[in-house]
């Protein structure tokens, strides 16, 4: 979900909130059935991956990330490489940045167990690489970041 998504959500959920106060209660119910949070689409349930709550705890472990990296298209590097397109891309390719040797000749392909291992504590993971960052050990918490960046960074 966008960072202009969320305000915007929640602006709209308090100005329907406020709108409702001279509203009569059969306007009340059908504006609350159509407050439901629906799915990403028809075919795709909602579970785990895809509900507020879960983006919202990637979204937070992120939070630790991002002094160093960028996600959007177009955005620039950092003191770490722009993380779009990460999924499937070799280790140290992109242009632009400049990675240390270990992890430019790692062959690394990114994938979600990849990155897990690697946020789980990137200087045990690859030796000789520049991350400062010592890892997020909490499995779940690199769940929900892999799960988040997976959605953030297509």
């Amino acid at each position: 979900m966008s960072k202009i998504l969320i305000p915007l959500l929640f602006g709209s959920a308090l100005l329907v909130s406020c709108s409702q106060s001279g509203t009569s209660e059969s306007d009340q119910q059908s504006a609350k059935k159509t407050e439901s949070v629906e799915p990403a689409s028809p075919a795709e349930p909602m579970n785990e991956s895809n509900t507020p709550k879960a983006n919202s705890k990637g979204m937070v472990a992120f939070l630790k990330c991002r002094s160093c990296h960028t996600i959007n298209s177009g955005e620039p590097n950092l003191t770490g490489p722009n993380l779009h397109g990460l999924f499937d891309s070799k280790a140290g390719s992109k242009n632009g940045f400049a990675y240390s040797e270990a992890l430019a000749s790692s062959g690394i392909i990114w994938s979600p167990e990849k990155l897990d291992a690697w946020l789980s504590n990137p200087r045990t993971f690859l030796p000789g690489n520049k991350m400062a960052f010592a890892g997020v050990p909490n499995p779940d918490e690199r769940k929900a970041l892999i799960e988040y960046l997976a959605q953030e960074t297509q």
